[in-house]
């Protein structure tokens, strides 16, 4: 049942959701003009628009939308500006949630859950949730491998239950009950159906009023209240509406359209969609009748140009079609047809030579005559209607607006007259069941309406009734009545006596008739040989290939959308056309039956089509996508398996034709015409020309046919390319040809421009030409004709070697040239007698992500990459989502491989099918390895970081054995990145890559656990995947960063770069993924190439892609072979030693026998024993010495026997720990006793977890362990804070003042303050989230949320993104909008003392113009630059050519900068008398002057042991010994260094005597190269593990060379063993060490504010961070760190630079030059309400203090003090009070004057100052 609940008023409907409780329904519309959510009750009730989408920055595509039930809010996600936001249900309180996120670029769907919003975006291909409240915690929840759509949650709370429900019992309503309120409900009724008066009950509707516009198609009940009774038909469906008519006992209504040339149909129930029957050769269908008891639809048809016309018969569903009568049968423009069924007659109008006509006929179009109604209702009747009852025709006469009855028995004509003398009908229909008379009258303007008037026999119409008013545009008018379409005849009998067409006659009987294409034979429709088949616009057309019948061949073909091209197999009787539409090859049979799908394109686009009517076999041609898109053309077999012959680099080929009797395969690219063999061998280029648009075979004379678009002309060729010649120019009667056949000597084309398109043909003639003599086939067909070819069954009986029976061959058979033969596989290789398949016996295997695809070793001939797989791809998505680590059984044909979505591990068959998950739950997994001797699959954990194990010894055909649970080898540290393994089984030794940040390593342990050690630690990055050779014994390993792959001994040495990809040809490896080594080849996956590579592993060379072109990233890659994974190429089977337990081979690839476990070897060397008990439960006898040892200290990396046994490998590899010892995990057995005795037994904490805490220890909910008196301390020691709560007393938090100014808060259940901003900010202050639960409002302090929807006028707003920034901040070349959207159209120029580049328009300082450097990147700055300098005035720099002023030189400073030297002087320093330069700057008697430089600094720092000046002239070699201050410590030379500097074991002094170990001793440390005892004694470290007892008590000679940060994992950060004991460091952001109860040392979180990262005010927020925040008057950039003023004023930079005064940006763009004549200015200070700069210039014989303007005013320079004798170092401006102070560092004085220079006062003089150097004020305190 269906009904329509709300219409009209709708554009683009996207997202519906339903609240029930309410009674609420809500929905989003994309309208362009007004995108909006509108919401009724769930009847269609009050209905209104209660957000409008644009009313958001940058909204206007609201797609998905859902419902918090519980705070009864509207949850959308806008497409347009990707942001999420919340209203209430009326449309109120509008929350923007998130914006400006990178997870959320195209959002699709939206659901919600808890405190989270869910949503699939389609630019990440993935599911992502945040908090609902604040959009803080945004994560991806799945990857998903294509784009996702809809999303539920599925949940109880997501459907809530409500006690109050009016459809309870369906609200006693006959059908559908709707929800109108909580508490009250309407019914409904399905369509074609009435309410009755009790407002429950649903009725059937009997009598129907349809009546259409040119645009939609409205059904009405004729009985009041005159519902509607389906919902409008409008849009695409409905463009012009000519004809109308139904099956009333079907509910179809059929109507046709004049736009589109189509008649189409739908169920007036609701139950299909609307369905196009007829959709070719249909122009003006002003008449459609539908025979309701034979299940035909009778149309007419007529063209003005032609002369065409035509009435046609076509079967309910348009399968069958046939012309009834044509022109040549007298009709010339017929329309308005009706049809009775049960006489087997029809009826129509017809207007010949513009007179109309009323003619008869039977239905099958035979004994046509005329009739003879009244002429004056003739003169332009219109709207021809049946009277079945009474047997009579009506029309109404147009001009007189009459409507006239014609008796079909009698022959008299009546006219109808109205008791409304008003009535001007211009439609009418009947309502013959209640004896009325409905029209239509348009004749009053404004006032259109549709009345009903009873109707008596004496043909008057009484009192018209109207029934809908002001209705205007209606063109047709019909009345439905079930009760009269009934009624039987011949043709009524099921099944139909016919199999195309029964047409009932008069008299009960029917002739039998066959669709266009088909002849009536035997009783039976036979298909017609040949025709001309051509796909169009959205349809498969044919007609004769006889001049003289042009009707359709074809029968209407189902799902036919957008054909692009056709191919026929007239042997097998297919047609295959590609729909463009859906990127499909799809086929059916010649009677248009058994339509189906052969294939998908998918990723590749589909492009042209041929046929091999020997074999049958489909040649198809695509463009493949990937990095680099390529064309191929492949055989497609029956059972759709496709095998490629044909690779094209440069294009995708089209057009393609083939000859299967000569074995040929023809193509078209932009290159030209070429040919090959059927199995693209032998390929050649006939003709070179890039603008051939068609390509058709003409067969007979083996001749290639062809429109060269340059030369607008048709031309042949032979196939050898040869005889080329022009059949003919088109030029001069031709526009646009598109598509060209050939059938024997007749060639057909199509021209898009000709008479609206038109089909042509023509005939060559014998030498191939082809005169002007054109038949218009057809013409005005207003469509796009994309391919044709020719359908001849006689053409198609040609035989070959491979026609019979495939020629033998198992896959393909290909028919050559020479009358021979050859058998090719899809899959696999030839078997020896050259027809059946095999499997390879080594092949590929590699995983593409969404499937497992598989690869020869060996590339195609030609090198392309085409050889054939070993098995077809496995891509079931029930089996595969995203696959990355592969692994293989040979013995049981099972590919292994990770799937990190579905995240588990898999087994596949080879062949794809079986399968079977191993292990789940693993996490993320990327490196597997199989162990095929013990049938163990080994594995890397990357989430878990951890290395894994998973037994698949156990047959998987029995239930219950799979999936197992998995076994952790080794538990990494948490900054471990485990990624690929290996596995070598004869050792029994995995071998891993790690990620780790900082510390790459590759990494190797025993399957155990034990004695895991690190290989390769320098020079990598970032390992990927590693392999093992084992026919040299050989490490193989990739790295992805560095681009390289590399290879050494299986113990990390000799170690060789094989392949790097900055030094081979091509660039591989780019990135390196997946690794693996099989005979003398190397083969590996890349990321970058987007391909497998094959290269020789011996010289990195001879690299060849084997597959490549990948749209996505390869990922594992395995060489799949039966001795691949043979280790020590099975020298133990070979040698056959007969052992007992186990063959091993030594590092030298001998075999020897083995025992597991603690059993010991026979003196046969053969069997095993238990070892005799001769030592103790708790220890371990040494088997060759007999020596007892505990058994704790066997396999701890320490050897205690005398011959190592208690190391070796083969006990400790396989080793169990004994009853009543705890097993470690690493290898190691420790007393079970120990286990929670509080000190770290096994090394690696272990034996101290899930322990019971011991008294004065509090146990965290977690499991941790803290001390007592942590609890209710107002820290979280607990890692979940549960020392914080429960019973813990709550500060008074008002009285705690974290920021200045801002209020605290105590936190729910814990002791935390925090602040009330810090509430629903997305960040865990409480430490645990309390403050970030049920936030009842969405409060956020990050400055990107909540913006306003507009700018302020001091605001600038990005672009994508509508954020409001300030205006200051737009142009100041700082991007602040993502976008970049505030430093577009900025205009600038530079200042007059800068210089503009030519090319780039940067500025760069006047003063680098022609200084002898290219500044500026073009150069620009270095042209148009003077010979020489002016003598007279300046002094040219010999290094660089810079003119400088005369003054300048021997003045003490180096203004020519063109020293080479570290500490040379410039040019213009050089060669000067020292008096002058001291006349210029010289020193004072406690200052000392520096050599070269000539700096002054102070004399107490000349031989201090630091150089002061530059050249360190002040600390020459013969400085003497002085005493130093009581605050610095006296080197042995005299040197004086801070007494804090001592004993720091670093040396500062030069002779380091600030780090003697008779200095140092007592300190309680060791200096740096020493060793502290146990004893306190400190020996040098050389001294340790020599064997001897230096330090008395053995501390030196414990524990020597045990490598503690792999056997104990002693730190909580980054462990550095030593020769003893190690070192503990912390990864940041955590720095401070700490010892745990446990012994460990853990890494504390540091106060993150340490550092300062922000550039005003942070706040410590622990584990959580840090928090800028800013002064008054400034705002966070959106680095979140940074403060920026917010006021309009850009700040700028004033320094004084000896002879410059400048200013600068403070990004140090040059803005301006005030002052250039300065001789030595220091000091520098402003005034901005004055605009003035003052500032001092000091010389040796005299200074001043001066001012000048800010902004370049000119003639505003003044000096203000004249100062003689004073050194005025400092400068500063009283802005409140308009006063000027300076220090003088000569007299020791501090002055004040105004700043006009006026009323002079020293301040301050002599002590306490002591050479003042500089001032600063602050007038407002």
């Amino acid at each position: 049942m269906r009904a329509t609940v709300v219409s009209g008023n709708m554009q683009n409907l996207r997202a519906l959701t339903l609240d029930p409780r309410m009674g609420l329904m809500f929905w989003t519309d994309w309208e362009e003009s007004n995108p909006r959510i509108e919401r009724a009750t769930l009847a269609g009730q009050d209905r209104r628009v209660i957000f409008r989408v644009l009313d958001i920055d940058n909204g206007g595509w609201p797609n998905g939308l859902t419902i918090d039930f519980i705070s009864e809010r509207l949850y959308w996600i806008d497409a347009k500006s990707d942001s999420v936001h919340t209203i209430l249900y009326d449309g109120g309180d509008h929350r923007e949630v998130l914006r400006d996120s990178a997870l959320l670029t195209h959002p699709f769907a939206v659901s919600l859950f808890d405190s989270y919003v869910y949503w699939t975006d389609w630019r990440v291909n993935a599911i992502i949730r945040a908090n609902k409240w604040n959009g803080t915690d945004v994560q991806i929840i799945e990857g998903t491998s294509a784009q996702p759509f809809d999303l539920k949650i599925i949940h109880p709370s997501r459907q809530p239950f409500s006690s109050k429900n009016p459809c309870r019992k369906n609200g006693r309503c006959s059908h559908i009950c709707l929800i109108n309120s909580t508490t009250t409900r309407l019914c409904a009724c399905p369509h074609m159906m009435r309410l009755s008066p009790d407002n429950q009950t649903c009725l059937v509707v009997n009598q129907t009023l349809v009546y259409a516009t040119p645009t939609n198609i409205v059904a009405m009940d004729i009985l009041p209240p005159h519902t509607r009774l389906f919902p409008v038909l409008a849009g695409k469906s409905v463009e012009k509406v000519q004809a109308l008519d139904f099956d009333a006992e079907e509910k179809i209504v059929y109507w046709a359209d004049a736009n589109s040339a189509t008649i189409a149909r739908v169920y007036l129930n609701g139950s299909g969609n609307v369905e196009v029957i007829v959709k070719s050769d249909l122009q003006n269908p002003n008449g459609i009748a539908v025979d309701w008891l034979s299940d035909n639809v009778y149309f007419t048809s007529w063209s003005e140009g032609d002369g065409m016309a035509s009435i046609s018969i076509a079967s309910e569903n348009g399968h069958y079609r046939r012309v009834l009568l044509n022109e040549k049968n007298g009709l010339q423009k017929p329309r308005d047809i009706v049809v009775d069924p049960q006489s087997g007659m029809m009826y129509w109008f017809d207007t010949i030579n513009g007179s109309a006509s009323l003619y008869q006929s039977f239905m099958d179009g035979t004994v046509m005559k005329k009739m003879s109604p009244s002429s004056e209702s003739m003169a332009d009747p219109r709207g021809l209607l049946l009277d079945v009852i009474h047997k009579r025709l009506l029309w109404i006469e147009q001009k007189s607006k009459t409507i006239f009855a014609f008796d079909i028995v009698s022959k008299n004509t009546r006219k109808i007259t109205f008791v409304d003398k008003t009535a001007k009908p211009s439609l009418m229909t009947l309502d013959m069941a209640n004896s009325q008379i409905i029209i239509y009258d348009d004749s009053e303007a404004g006032n259109s309406k549709i009345s009903s008037s009873p109707l008596s026999d004496a043909f008057v119409a009484d009192a018209q009734l109207q029934l809908i008013k002001n209705v205007s545009g209606v063109v047709l008018l019909k009345a439905l009545d079930h009760e009269l379409q009934g009624g039987d005849n011949a043709c009524r009998i099921r099944p139909s006596p016919c199999s195309h067409h029964c047409v009932p006659l008069p008299d009960q009987g029917h002739r039998c008739l066959c669709a266009e294409g088909f002849d009536f034979v035997s009783g039976l429709c036979q298909p017609i040989n040949s025709f001309l088949l051509y796909a169009d616009d959205d349809s498969l057309e044919a007609i004769s290939i006889l001049a003289t019948h042009d009707l359709d061949q074809l029968s209407s073909i189902p799902r036919v959308n957008r054909p692009i091209a056709v191919a026929v197999d007239a042997r097998r009787e297919w047609i295959y056309w590609i729909d463009g539409e859906s990127n499909e090859l799809w086929k059916v049979k010649r009677d248009s039956t058994q339509s189906q799908l052969v294939l998908s394109g998918q990723n590749s686009k589909l492009a042209h089509i041929a046929v091999d009517w020997a074999t049958g076999n489909v040649y198809l041609s695509s463009r493949v996508p990937g990095k680099t898109a390529i064309g191929v053309i492949e055989v497609v077999l029956s059972d759709n398996r496709k095998y490629t012959v044909v690779e094209e680099k440069r294009d995708v080929p089209r057009h393609l034709q083939v000859d299967s009797h000569n074995g040929y395969l023809f193509w078209l690219t932009s290159v030209g015409l070429h040919r090959s063999n059927l199995d693209g061998s032998n390929m050649k280029t006939l003709i070179t020309s890039a603008n051939l648009t068609d390509l058709a075979l003409n067969l007979p004379d083996e001749r290639l046919c062809f429109i060269e678009g340059n030369k607008t002309t048709l031309e042949c060729t032979n196939y050898d390319g040869l005889n080329q010649r022009q059949a003919m120019d088109f030029s001069a009667i031709i526009n646009a040809v598109t598509a060209i056949a050939v059938h024997g000597m007749q060639i057909f084309w199509y021209d898009r421009a000709m008479q609206g398109g038109s089909l042509l043909a023509g005939n060559l003639t014998s030498d191939g030409s082809l005169p002007n003599y054109l038949r218009m086939r057809r013409h005005r067909m207003n469509a796009n004709v994309f391919d044709m070819t020719i359908y001849d069954k006689d053409s198609h009986i040609t035989t070959n070697l491979c026609s019979n029976d495939n020629g033998g061959c198992q896959d393909i058979c290909f028919f050559y040239p020479d009358n021979r033969m050859k058998c090719a596989c899809v899959f696999g290789q030839l078997a020896a007698d050259g027809k059946t398949c095999e499997a390879y016996k080594a092949f590929l295997a590699y995983s593409r992500g969404r499937m497992i695809e598989f690869a020869p070793m060996t590339a195609s001939s030609g090198g392309t990459g085409s050889a054939n797989p070993a098995y077809p791809p496995i891509d079931s998505t029930e089996v595969i989502r995203s696959a990355v680590g592969v692994s293989f059984d040979y013995a049981q044909s099972l590919i292994f491989y990770s799937d990190i979505q579905l995240k588990r591990i898999v087994a596949v068959k080879f062949d794809g099918s079986d399968n079977f998950a191993v292990a789940e739950n693993v996490g993320s997994v990327e490196g597997l390895a199989f162990d095929y001797l013990h049938k163990e699959l080994y594995f890397t954990s990357y989430s878990n970081h951890s290395i894994m194990r998973v037994s698949v010894a156990d047959p998987y055909t029995v239930a219950g054995n799979y999936p197992k649970a998995t076994t952790r080898l080794l538990m990494l540290n948490d900054q471990d990145k485990p990624r690929g393994i290996a596995v070598d089984p004869c050792e029994m030794r995995i071998y891993w890559t790690n990620w780790r940040e900082g510390l790459p390593s590759i990494e190797r342990a025993y399957f155990s656990g034990f004695q895991r050690e690190k290989l390769i630690t320098t020079d990598i990055r970032t390992p990927n995947a590693i392999t093992i050779d084992f026919l040299a014994r050989k490490l193989y390993w990739s790295d992805a960063r560095l681009d390289k792959i590399e290879r050494c001994e299986m113990d990390g040495s000799n170690r060789q770069v094989l392949v790097s990809g900055d030094t081979i040809v091509g660039h591989y490896p780019a990135h390196p993924f997946g690794l693996v080594v099989y005979g003398n080849y190397l083969f590996y996956t890349d990321w970058i190439t987007r391909g497998v590579v094959k290269m020789n592993k011996l010289t990195g060379g001879e690299a060849e892609f084997l597959r490549g072109n990948f749209t996505e990233q390869p990922m594992g890659v395995a060489a799949i072979a039966e001795d691949a994974l043979q280790c020590g190429m099975d020298a133990c089977t070979r040698a056959n030693l007969g052992c007992q337990d186990v063959c091993r081979l030594t590092a030298a690839g001998q075999p020897h026998c083995a025992c597991t476990g603690e059993r010991t070897l026979s003196h046969d060397n053969r069997t095993c024993e238990e070892m005799a008990a001769r030592c103790a439960d708790v220890e371990y006898e040494c088997t060759t010495t007999g020596r007892c040892i505990p058994y704790e200290e066997t396999c701890d990396g320490v050897p205690d026997c005398p011959n190592k046994e208690d190391e070796a490998i083969d006990f400790c590899g396989t080793r169990e720990c004994r009853e009543g010892f705890f097993a470690c995990g690493n290898g190691q057995c420790i007393l079970a006793a120990k286990k929670c005795d509080g000190h770290n037994d096994c090394g690696n904490y272990r034996d101290e977890t899930q322990c019971e805490c011991r008294p004065g220890e509090f146990k965290c909910k977690s499991g941790m362990c803290v001390l007592l008196t942590k609890r209710c301390n107002n820290e979280m020691d607990c890692n979940d804070a549960s020392d914080e709560m429960d019973n813990c007393a709550k500060r008074d938090c008002s009285k705690v003042e974290i920021l200045k100014g801002k209020t605290s808060v105590n936190c729910a259940k814990t002791t935390q303050c925090i602040v009330s901003d810090w509430l629903c900010d997305g960040q865990n202050d409480c430490w645990d989230n309390s403050d970030e639960k049920n936030c009842t409002t969405i409060q956020r302090t990050r400055p990107t949320s909540g913006r306003p929807s507009v700018c302020s006028q001091w605001q600038h707003k990005c672009k994508s993104t509508g954020t409001c920034i300030p205006k200051s901040w737009a142009c100041d070349q700082q991007r602040d909008c993502a976008d970049g959207s505030d430093e577009e159209n900025c205009e600038r120029s530079c200042l007059q003392d800068e210089f503009e580049c030519a090319a780039s328009k940067n500025c760069i300082d006047l003063q680098l113009k022609c200084d002898g450097k290219k500044d500026c990147k073009d150069g620009s700055d270095e042209k148009d630059c003077p010979n020489d300098c002016d003598v007279a005035k300046s002094f040219k720099c010999r290094g660089n050519g810079r003119c400088i002023p005369k003054q300048w030189q021997c003045d003490g400073f180096d203004d020519c900068m063109d020293n080479s030297g570290s500490s040379a002087l410039g040019s213009d320093e050089q060669n000067c008398d020292a008096v002058s330069i001291d006349f210029v700057i010289g020193c004072r008697a406690d200052e000392f002057r520096c050599n070269s430089t000539h700096e002054c600094i102070p004399r107490k720092n000349f031989c201090d042991g630091d150089k002061d000046c530059t050249d360190g002239s002040d600390e020459p070699p013969n400085c003497g010994k002085r005493y130093c201050p009581n605050s610095d410590f006296s080197c042995g030379d005299g040197q004086c260094i801070p007494i804090s500097w001592i004993c720091n074991q670093i040396p500062d002094c030069r002779d380091g005597s600030d780090e003697q170990e008779t200095l140092c001793s007592g300190k309680g440390s060791c200096k740096n190269g020493q060793f502290l005892c146990d004893n306190g004694v400190c020996i040098n470290e050389t001294l340790t593990c020599d064997q001897k007892n230096d330090c008395g008590d053995r501390s030196d000679e414990n524990r020597c060379n045990v490598n503690e940060c792999m056997t104990d994992d002693p730190c909580d950060g980054v462990c550095i063993d030593k020769k003893i004991g190690f070192e503990c460091l912390c990864d940041s952001p955590r720095k401070k060490l700490k010892k745990s109860s446990s012994g460990k040392m853990e890494c504390l979180w540091a106060n993150m504010c340490d550092d300062f990262p922000c550039s005003q005010f942070c706040m410590n927020k622990g584990e959580n961070g840090f928090h800028c925040f800013c002064e008054e008057g400034y705002t966070l950039a959106p680095d979140q760190r940074t403060c920026r003023h917010t006021d309009s004023v850009q700040p700028l930079l004033l320094v004084a630079n000896r002879h410059y005064l400048r200013l600068y940006t403070l990004k140090g763009r040059p803005k301006g030059i005030l002052l250039s004549n300065l001789t030595n200015g220091v000091a520098v200070d402003y005034d901005y309400t004055s605009q003035r700069v003052y500032w001092s210039d000091v010389t040796l014989t005299s200074s001043h203090i001066g001012y000048t303007s800010l902004g370049n005013v000119p003639d505003t320079y003044k000096v203000i003090h004249p100062l003689p004798r004073e050194n005025p170092d400092g400068v500063a401006v009283d802005w409140l009070a308009k006063n000027l102070y300076w220090c003088d560092k000569n007299n020791d004085a501090i002055s004040v004057s105004t700043l006009d220079g006026r009323f002079r006062k020293t301040l301050l003089k002599g002590a306490p100052l002591q050479e003042p150097r500089a001032v600063v004020l602050d007038p407002i305190r």
